[in-house]
C-alpha cells in the first residue's frame, strides 16, 4: 500500500483540532490563530477566522462546520455553526492561495 505523507503549513501557532471532510476532499484545522480550510488532495489551503479556535467538525454533509472556542467578545466563549467555507474565494479567476 502507498501512503502519501503531506504536511499542512500555515499556522502560526498551536493546532488544536482537525476534522476531514465527509467526502475527504477537505481538512479544516482550528488553533491559536484561528482556522483554516485545506484541500487534502493538493495542501492548498485558506485562513478563514483568525480568532482562537480550540475545535472544528464537519456536520455529516459536509455543508457547516462547527467552530468552537472562537472568541465572541472576551467575556464569552462561544460554538459558532457556519456555512462550509469554500477552499479558495472565486474571483475573475479562481488561484489557489495561502494567507
Amino acid at each position: 500500500m502507498k501512503c502519501t505523507i503531506r504536511s499542512l503549513t500555515g499556522h502560526s501557532g498551536v493546532v488544536y483540532d482537525v476534522d476531514w471532510s465527509p467526502n475527504g476532499g477537505e481538512v479544516v484545522s482550528g488553533g491559536e490563530d484561528g482556522f483554516r480550510v485545506w484541500d487534502s488532495t493538493t495542501g492548498t489551503g485558506r485562513l478563514v477566522n483568525s480568532t482562537l479556535t480550540s475545535a472544528v467538525a464537519y456536520n455529516p454533509t459536509g455543508t457547516q462546520l462547527a467552530v468552537g472556542g472562537v472568541i465572541i467578545d472576551s467575556a464569552n466563549l462561544a460554538i459558532t455553526v457556519i456555512d462550509s467555507p469554500p477552499i479558495v474565494l472565486p474571483t475573475g479567476t479562481p488561484t489557489p492561495t495561502l494567507p
